[in-house]
């Protein structure tokens, strides 16, 4: 939308209704999950990369729905999670999977985007009572219980990582490192929730 006078610069129809917020990234591309509620193979759930002027660049294709919006790694890679509380990082360039990690959640629904820290880890709650830090290979740094995790987490200047939880807990959790300055490393882009660079 033209933010001078309100009128339309484009669109596009992806399949499928949008719930996440919208990503954009280094090079303005933007990123944006949609939810298949029926489970159809040819609606699977996708999350799509948009070029700035509206034409489809990639669509990564998940059998889940995807309700949360992706973040961004200092290196490009996108990192999303699903309904089936899996975190996926794919290729920002081709749309391919790096790799996934399984939480093991037996909830199928999911609502907090991760966050990224400057060394590369990525936070990420799930809905069956964990918080988890991810290595970016994929593999478990550690986890923490918690009550089910809707809340995106946040991370200080300090590197304490502050989430929420259905246990009626706000978390502080003791971390290392700051958000990282990556083109897009939490929900809603930094720690003044702008949504926008």
């Amino acid at each position: 939308i033209n933010p001078e006078d309100g009128t339309e610069k484009w669109s596009i129809f992806i399949d499928s209704p949008v719930h996440s917020s919208p990503t954009i990234g280094e090079d303005g591309t933007i990123y944006v999950g949609t939810i298949d509620f029926l489970f159809i193979p040819e609606l699977y759930s996708k999350l799509f990369a948009i070029n700035p002027d509206g034409t489809e660049k990639w669509r990564f294709t998940v059998a889940s729905c995807v309700r949360t919006s992706p973040v961004i790694g200092e290196d490009g890679t996108i990192y999303l999670v699903t309904d089936a509380n899996n975190l996926y990082a794919i290729n920002p360039i081709n749309g391919t999977k790096k790799w996934e990690f399984d939480t093991e959640s037996h909830i199928i629904e999911e609502w907090s985007s991760p966050a990224i820290a400057e060394d590369g880890t990525i936070y990420v709650g799930v809905s069956e009572d964990d918080f988890f830090a991810i290595n970016p290979d994929g593999t478990e740094k550690w986890s923490f219980a918690t009550g089910a995790v809707w809340s995106s987490p946040a991370i200080a200047e300090d590197g304490t990582i502050y989430v929420g939880s259905f246990d009626n807990n706000l978390y502080a959790i003791n971390g290392s490192y700051p958000l990282a300055e990556s083109p897009w490393p939490k929900h809603r882009y930094n720690l003044k929730n702008t949504g926008r660079k």
